[in-house]
């Protein structure tokens, strides 16, 4: 794979630091697999929906038979589970859509084909006040109908989405004394993947072409999501090309001299390591040297041509990990735990906040081209934001 990399790199120390580095498992190139054996996932306790007077829900289903019965994608409901806060599903060939408690179904059949992946964005604002449904990338109309036994608390034309809510994929639910308990009437029957949530209603050109960028409220990963019958399944036939990502990480530089690296000699560092790594591999030995400071790092890069979101994901992250060294100079090591590579919009915009008081150096380089064996490196745009304490 080539990496055509256009940088924008963030060098903090750790003491400065606001970049989220955690541990996080991507689950791009992986699947919810529903069966009689796996029912539901759910999201966990600990991860938390705000209050939302806009939003973007995008996912993708695969049908093991064609979708003409009852159906949940999925289902969010209030802290308080009194009605059906935001849903998708479907019955006798119609998409259904569920919001503050009523319901919304599409003006005629959707045909939905099993083994096949069908795209899904629903979006909403308070301004607009209806739903508004894509399905393979096309708008489809809606009508709303009422529903016995489930009136409305709260008109769509009302904001906000309540908070805190419990949230299923595959199946409908309720709230049993605070916990969820899955509905096996209307479970999907199939298979489910890039669940995402955006707090903000996504426009439709964004809709239609950046179906392979990561939610910002809510993304594909591990550690959103439970179940208490099945983990996720790998998935090969649903690939998502993408060109332009975000990649965190923290390093640790050891020097042979045992001087300590400036936020500004670490700029520089790791503008040639991220230059050097992201092309052929190189074999480096190791060298381990303690006590030396570690840095966050947040940069953005350009793949050319386009390439599957979990491919350069792995590649990525199986060429950062390796101990890069400077034989005599230098050793960089990255935490592995912390490497993690998202896909974003076309749309790159940084800016430098001022959250501590300390000096801001903003440097730019001129276009530099690489080439190296069958690989041409352009970095167009260089800058640092050096945070000093």
């Amino acid at each position: 794979m080539s990496f055509q990399k256009f940088l924008i790199l963030y060098i903090l120390s750790s003491s400065a630091s606001s970049l989220d580095t955690g541990t996080k498992v991507s689950l791009w190139g992986k699947m919810a697999d529903f069966s009689d054996d796996c029912d539901h996932w759910r999201l966990r306790p600990e991860v938390s929906i705000p209050a939302l007077k806009e939003f973007t829900v995008c996912l993708h289903v695969q049908f093991k038979e064609e979708a003409s019965s009852l159906w949940t994608a999925f289902m969010y409901r209030s802290v308080k589970g009194q009605w059906t806060e935001l849903g998708l599903g479907g019955k006798h060939s119609h998409i259904v859509v569920w919001l503050f408690g009523e319901e919304w179904t599409t003006t005629s059949p959707v045909p939905l084909q099993a083994d096949q992946w069908h795209y899904f964005c629903l979006t909403w604002s308070e301004t607009t006040s209806v739903p508004t449904l894509y399905v393979d990338r096309k708008v489809v109309n809606l009508r709303a109908v009422w529903v016995a036994g489930e009136t409305p608390l709260k008109s769509s034309s009302r904001a906000p989405i309540s908070p805190n809510g419990s949230l299923t994929l595959g199946s409908s639910h309720f709230l049993w004394h605070g916990t969820v308990q899955a509905l096996p009437i209307g479970r999907l029957m199939g298979r489910l993947s890039l669940f995402r949530l955006w707090g903000r209603e996504r426009t439709a050109q964004e809709v239609t072409s950046q179906e392979c960028t990561e939610g910002d409220l809510l993304r594909w990963e591990e550690g959103a999501w439970v179940s208490p019958t099945c983990t996720a399944s790998p998935e090969t036939s649903l690939p998502c090309a993408w060109s332009k990502y975000e990649v965190k990480l923290r390093f640790v530089i050891m020097r042979d001299d045992g001087a300590m690296s400036d936020l500004y000699k670490a700029r520089d560092i790791a503008h040639c390591w991220l230059r050097d790594v992201l092309t052929p591999t190189i074999y480096l030995h190791k060298v381990s040297v303690s006590q030396q400071p570690r840095f966050d790092c947040l940069a953005h890069l350009n793949v050319i041509p386009s390439q599957d979101v979990a491919a350069v994901q792995r590649d990525v992250r199986r060429l950062l990990r390796k101990t890069y060294e400077k034989p005599g100079v230098l050793v960089i090591q990255a935490d592995q735990s912390s490497i993690y590579t998202t896909p974003i919009g076309r749309e790159i915009t940084h800016t430098c906040t001022r959250t501590h008081t300390h000096t801001h150096t903003h440097t730019h380089t001129h276009t530099d081209t690489v080439h190296y064996l069958s690989f041409s490196i352009l970095f167009s745009y260089f800058g640092v934001c050096i945070y000093v304490i």
